[in-house]
């Protein structure tokens, strides 16, 4: 599976086909839809919005990120971000373990975002 962010925040925005998830919160960075990166937040909020992702089935030897739509004379660096169900990323042994992984780029090394704990989240509770 292979899991790219898209500009869509409302559902009713999406026009293409496809298989998209929509919920997600960012803990930690701030989604920037200009560049389809994350990046440090301005304000002291400490989840944000990610927009929907879109979901493909590819064939793994063929996958890459897709850099469609961003400014290509940007160096960008991948995070692995982990997905959680939920805040509470330690309250049971269901909860320490990511759901999956999503690769977000940034103009940041991925250390920088690990050093922060980013994270996402399906459901704030």
């Amino acid at each position: 599976l292979k899991y790219e962010t898209s500009r869509y925040f409302n559902e009713e925005d999406i026009k293409e086909d496809g298989y998209f998830i929509g919920g997600l919160f960012i803990e930690g960075a701030v989604f920037d839809v200009t560049n389809l990166t994350i990046k440090e937040s301005n304000n002291k909020q400490l989840y944000s919005p990610l927009p929907f992702i879109k979901i493909s089935f590819v064939n793994k030897e063929t996958s890459s990120i897709n850099t469609k739509g961003s400014n290509s004379k940007l160096k960008l660096y991948t995070f692995k971000c982990p997905v959680y169900k939920s805040i509470h990323k330690t309250d049971n042994n269901l909860n320490k373990n990511p759901i999956f992984y999503l690769k977000l780029r940034s103009k940041e090394k991925r250390e920088k975002w690990i050093e922060r704990n980013v994270c996402s989240v399906l459901i704030l509770k």
